[in-house]
């Protein structure tokens, strides 16, 4: 499924326009039809679905997963924030996440270049739990799936 998955990923990436990939659109769609969330934004901000796309898709970020409120806890980094949740979420990463089913996006933040977020990740592996903790409540105090966000 994995490879499906990548491969709807390459089939994209060289297309431009409105609808940039209608595929991953349709998988987007029916994971909200799937799950149900509510998301809450601390400052609220007004993006075109084609811009939140081209940001979600280019910028390197850093993310925590969860496996529920106050469980389990993972900080990871990557380039395409809604392609490696998505393979969280879909078990097709082995390894802390699949073992222990830690697939909900809880809190992510970007940055200009791939050594920042690096940077930010190892910061973030390094603190206690209670500061993690405390930073996914301020902007999300719901513990929601922010999946649907980074659709």
């Amino acid at each position: 499924m994995g490879e499906g998955f990548n491969g709807v990923w390459a089939a994209c990436a060289g297309v431009k326009g409105k609808g940039v990939c209608r595929v991953f659109d349709d998988i987007c769609r029916l994971w909200q039809l799937t799950h149900t969330a509510t998301i809450t934004l601390a400052t609220p901000i007004v993006v075109t679905r084609l811009d939140k796309r081209t940001l979600m898709r280019k910028n390197p970020a850093v993310y925590m997963l969860a496996s529920g409120r106050n469980g389990t806890l993972y900080v990871g980094v990557t380039s395409n924030l809604a392609e490696r949740v998505w393979q969280h979420q879909i078990g097709s990463t082995s390894g802390f996440t699949g073992r222990f089913r830690v697939d909900n996006l809880v809190w992510y933040e970007f940055h200009e270049t791939m050594e920042q977020a690096i940077g930010r990740e190892k910061a973030l592996k390094k603190w206690r739990r209670g500061w993690k903790i405390r930073v996914i409540e301020l902007s999300n105090p719901g513990w929601d799936d922010l999946f649907p966000d980074v659709c």
